[in-house]
């Protein structure tokens, strides 16, 4: 089997992400792929040029996939082309679509191709902001909308539910935190993700952190994802060895070898790999690290089908994981163009959708990703109106 084509197939589109990635074969089994970064750029960096990774991989064998990963990454990573950013999201994107030739090809699944899942679920949590975006602008949402919108995922069957962005922790917060968790009840995990460094206030450091951290202990917040710079190692390290709350972050780190600092400093309680910054590569190696280091695993990136069938066919071969990020929105088609959007990620352009029961995501039987192929049809409906 040979590679015959590597495509972004909306590079007609000018909005951001998700780039969709396709890999073609002479044998007629294409691997679907995606990440989230800018379409244009990450077309530019798979397609153009005598150094894309089109012209690295064309006539390779697309099951070589562990060959294949390091060729992408020893030979621009390593160079002068840069470390991390766009171009280790290209990669994962493609190392996404690999991956699932070769289960195609197999006739497997992914999680069978890594030696068989340990788990056949595993719980989902919502995952949505605090902010009225899809409203009216950057507006808090009121106690009462907050509340609301906290039994409606219950009444979803969601078992974990997780606010972004920014300062929970003034009194009015505190309030609210109060009455999200009395509607919630005492068995629904409820986390909170600060979103450094975009919400980062200069005069944070790790010991206001820790004031933050022990307030938010009586409202049993099951994490408290990047209250620091993601690469601020030495305060994770120091936050995560005195907070009484789990410490999460990694969705901004893109190499196996952060990780590996992270884990072995204990600078996190929670690590967060992401599929679409990773690939299944890269994220089956930081599972890896945290086996060994019985470091939980909860991957990051809820905007798509294809991350989260990413994170269920690696995070099943574990143990060390025990919930995966899931868009919110896409329950609240009525909420928005966003939420429209983020619900065709999941249940439209792909021919399999995902299967989520009472809360909990089921494992993908069909091959590779278990998502089949792309319509192409409904994703020129969606990105060719951006």
């Amino acid at each position: 089997m040979k590679i015959t084509d590597v495509k972004v197939i909306n590079k007609y589109s000018n909005g951001t992400g998700p780039s969709l990635i396709e890999v073609e074969s002479d044998e007629g089994i294409t691997g679907i792929g995606a990440t989230a970064s800018n379409i244009p750029v990450i077309a530019a960096i798979i397609e153009e040029g005598p150094a894309s990774l089109k012209k690295m991989l064309l006539g390779s064998d697309p099951r070589d996939t562990t060959y294949l990963w390091d060729k992408m990454t020893r030979t621009t990573m390593h160079g002068r082309y840069g470390d991390g950013g766009y171009l280790i999201n290209a990669i994962a994107a493609v190392d996404m679509a690999l991956w699932d030739i070769r289960g195609k090809s197999q006739n497997m699944p992914i999680h069978q191709l890594l030696g068989g899942a340990i788990q056949s679920e595993i719980m989902a949590y919502a995952s949505t902001s605090r902010w009225n975006t899809l409203y009216d602008g950057d507006i808090v949402k009121t106690t009462d909308e907050l509340v609301i919108e906290c039994k409606e995922y219950v009444d979803d069957g969601f078992k974990a539910i997780k606010f972004g962005w920014g300062n929970f922790f003034n009194n009015e917060a505190d309030y609210q935190l109060s009455a999200m968790r009395e509607a919630i009840g005492p068995d629904i995990r409820l986390m909170l993700d600060y979103g450094c460094p975009a919400y980062l206030s200069p005069d944070t450091n790790v010991k206001e952190l820790l004031k933050i951290c022990n307030l938010l202990e009586k409202h049993d917040i099951f994490f408290l994802e990047e209250p620091l710079s993601p690469h601020d190692i030495d305060g994770f390290t120091e936050l995560t060895a005195c907070s009484p709350i789990r410490i999460a972050t990694g969705e901004s780190l893109t190499k196996i070898s952060e990780f590996f600092q992270f884990i072995k400093n204990k600078a996190t309680d929670v690590a967060q790999p992401d599929v679409q910054q990773m690939g299944i590569s890269g994220l089956k190696g930081v599972l890896d690290l945290c086996e060994i280091s019985n470091t939980l695993c909860i991957p990051h990136c809820p905007w798509s089908a294809m991350a989260v069938a990413g994170h269920i066919n690696v995070l099943s071969c574990s143990n060390v994981g025990n919930m995966i990020e899931y868009t919110g929105y896409a329950n609240f088609e009525k909420k928005g163009d966003k939420a429209q959007k983020t619900s065709a990620m999941f249940n439209k352009i792909i021919e399999i959708p995902l299967s989520i029961s009472n809360g909990y995501l089921q494992l993908p039987t069909s091959p590779g990703l278990g998502l089949g192929n792309y319509v192409h049809q409904e994703i020129e409906s969606i990105f060719k109106s951006n």
